[in-house]
């Protein structure tokens, strides 16, 4: 038997937000809005802090800081 799977690039966003926001909610029934609200929160700050480490940022973000405060020079 042949079967063709759909191209599902075109869905793709679509099929991930659904289980997102499913799993959103099935938390927020389990463990209540405030606590799953704490859990979205702790992600993207670890999400962002990861993207800033990965795209040297912080990097760029402390050599800025040095030479406003002139730490390092003499």
């Amino acid at each position: 038997m042949n079967f063709k799977i759909p191209n599902l690039r075109e869905y793709r966003y679509r099929i991930i937000f659904s289980f997102v926001f499913l799993i959103i909610g099935i938390l927020i029934l389990l463990i209540g809005f405030w606590k799953t609200l704490f859990l979205v929160f702790c992600f993207l700050v670890g999400y962002l802090v990861g993207l800033a480490i990965d795209k040297n940022f912080i990097l760029e973000v402390i050599e800025k800081i040095k030479e406003i405060f002139y730490i390092g020079r003499e």
